[in-house]
């Protein structure tokens, strides 16, 4: 059928900034959020000037980690706009099918975008704790081998660790004290 044609969003050929050669699959959560996240720096470049592509976590999706470095690099230049700075990242990323991929996702996120700013401060910790979860699964397991052979300094310092994860996933309440929850 014409669905299962791929092209994107029924252009044929013409002047689609895709190649219909770039292939389509499914993305992970992770990427989704990913990409999400560069459609905001798209839909407002701005905020590459103070944005720390470290902070929270780091890119685990290597395509978005280098989009963003490319779309750094595209403000600093002066592509302050959207329009001149997707002109930018797919004259760069031409013979890079992963980022081109990518940035057309980022691209039809970013016209979406109402609030950029919102948008991205909800993204950056949303990925923070999605990255955090190996983790917290692999102290979670450590923690009951601890308690299994009796170890209970390690299990204090585990559990311990675990608390940490929590204290900063648990929203900011409002007055900032409360009680643990358990």
């Amino acid at each position: 059928s014409a669905r299962d044609q791929r092209a994107p969003d029924g252009e044929r050929g013409g002047d689609s900034q895709l190649p219909p050669a770039v292939p389509r699959r499914p993305l992970t959560l992770l990427e989704r959020t990913e990409v999400e996240l560069l459609g905001c720096l798209i839909a407002k470049p701005l905020l590459l000037v103070d944005f720390d592509p470290e902070a929270g976590a780091p890119f685990e999706v290597e395509a978005v980690a280098t989009a963003v470095a490319m779309a750094t690099d595209g403000v600093a230049v002066g592509r302050t706009a959207t329009g001149e700075l997707m002109k930018y990242l797919f004259a760069r990323a031409a013979e890079l099918p992963e980022i081109l991929r990518v940035l057309a996702v980022a691209a039809e996120r970013a016209a979406t975008i109402v609030d950029p700013d919102t948008v991205l401060a909800g993204l950056l910790e949303g990925r923070r704790r999605l990255c955090n979860e190996p983790r917290k699964r692999s102290l979670r397991q450590q923690l009951q081998q601890a308690i299994g052979r009796g170890d209970k300094a390690a299990a204090d310092e585990l559990q311990r660790q675990l608390m940490e994860f929590h204290r900063q996933d648990r929203p900011r309440g409002r007055s900032g004290q409360g009680a643990p929850v358990v």
